[in-house]
């Protein structure tokens, strides 16, 4: 087995990672190729209501329970009013999850995968 920092692309149908391209460790990468996977700060709406450090980080922490196999972690950022909560991928079921249980906008994802066209 191998871990490291590797560039992959494929499919990922929900339940696994196809790969299309055979996986490049990313020191031999130019990410100024890929322009779609720098970083970008989280889009930010406006929370529906003003919650609290704690309210906030229990929100995060719910997800990330919820979620614990792509859920890195989350944290209260009270700052924009947010449950921010950086995941390996953000899957449409996360999105449903969180605007079920939470006010409007009161959760945001950052994600490691980042879909791209073709």
């Amino acid at each position: 087995m191998r871990w490291g920092a590797y560039l992959v692309t494929g499919v990922f149908d929900g339940e696994s990672l196809v790969l299309s391209e055979a996986a490049v460790p990313l020191d031999e990468v130019d990410l100024s190729d890929y322009p779609e996977l720098a970083y970008a700060d989280p889009e930010f709406g406006d929370p529906a209501e003003e919650l609290g450090e704690a309210e906030l980080q229990a929100i995060a922490d719910e997800v990330a329970a919820a979620f614990p196999a792509v859920v890195f972690g989350g944290w209260a950022d009270v700052d924009h009013g947010v449950a921010l909560v950086d995941a390996l991928l953000v899957t449409p079921e996360m999105e449903a999850f969180a605007a079920e249980r939470f006010p409007a906008d009161t959760v945001v994802f950052t994600s490691v995968f980042k879909p791209v066209e073709g």
